[in-house]
């Protein structure tokens, strides 16, 4: 992340799931991202704390946080 970009999240950031929250907001900043591959490892120990009840708590948050942030920057643009 730019120095810009790291600017826009200064006054707030999404906290519980950040990623796609954070990625809307800068979309509609107009930044660039670049989703970047890893290589990722079979699980050795232990459970996923995911269960299908959290999985659609993440679900529903998410699109929330997305609508908000959406409403937010509309009505900033009309503003204007």
């Amino acid at each position: 992340m730019n120095r810009e970009a790291l600017q826009v999240f200064t006054g707030s950031f999404p906290l519980e799931y950040p990623e796609i929250e954070a990625l809307v907001v800068l979309q509609r900043k107009r930044f660039r991202f670049q989703e970047v591959s890893c290589r990722m490892r079979p699980r050795k120990t232990g459970r996923s704390t995911i269960t299908a009840v959290k999985s659609l708590y993440y679900l529903i948050h998410v699109l929330l946080g997305v609508f908000v942030n959406v409403l937010k920057f509309e009505g900033r643009r009309r503003k204007q």
